[in-house]
């Protein structure tokens, strides 16, 4: 099946977008932005839906807040405010209010248990106030969590540009890939990538791990 691209979409003005985005970035010392590539890569399909007047939440996990300290949305807004050039509200959790400005940020998905227990009514209840969903987050597209696999149970649902463009390298690659194809695979938690390496195994030539995957 076709993956539908958010450009399908006729017409977006005075639309309530949810968009899950993928802004897992990694923070300095400080807790500031340390690099902010996955937020870039976010970028153009935000500014599309603001340029044609849609309303906008973007929605992303940060860190593992199970694991390590919480690490709250609300460090990125400097970061985001700066690439957009646009102004951001912020809101401590995942209640989107119709009267905030065009553009909000909503708190860490992660910071609900239902999150990652593919609670289904989780899921609906994020949903409600929107009328579209938007995928923009390629690295997540793996993971069960609700609001990955289970809002678009609830609302139409289209692939944001980056995501698109993700998957239509992939697909290159993978039908009719160039030799020698070597493949490298980063990251953590060898239990959800082992299929993904198993699979790039009889691919390509050679499959590289690294990172702590390689550590595990």
């Amino acid at each position: 099946m076709a993956i539908k691209s958010v450009k399908e979409i006729k017409n977006l003005n005075g639309k309530k977008f949810l968009v899950r985005c993928d802004f897992d970035v990694p923070l300095d010392s400080n807790g500031q932005v340390a690099d902010a590539t996955r937020i870039e890569a976010c970028i153009p399909t935000i500014k599309y839906l603001l340029e044609n007047k849609a309303l906008v939440a973007m929605l992303t996990k940060i860190g593992r807040p199970k694991d390590d300290k919480r690490t709250s949305t609300r460090v990125l807004l400097p970061t985001l405010e700066k690439l957009l050039k646009y102004k951001i509200s912020w809101v401590p959790n995942l209640n989107y209010r119709a009267n905030l400005d065009n553009l909000v940020l909503l708190e860490n998905a992660r910071f609900y248990p239902e999150e990652e227990k593919q609670d289904e009514a989780f899921a609906k209840k994020l949903a409600k106030p929107y009328d579209y969903y938007i995928n923009e987050a390629f690295a997540m597209c793996h993971r069960k969590d609700a609001s990955v696999s289970l809002i678009p149970k609830f609302l139409p649902s289209y692939a944001g540009f980056r995501l698109i463009k993700e998957l239509e390298i992939l697909t290159k690659l993978l039908k009719n890939p160039q030799r020698p194809f070597i493949a490298i695979i980063g990251g953590a938690k060898v239990e959800t990538k082992l299929p993904v390496i198993e699979n790039l195994a009889n691919i390509a030539d050679k499959v590289l791990v690294g990172g702590k995957l390689s550590l595990e």
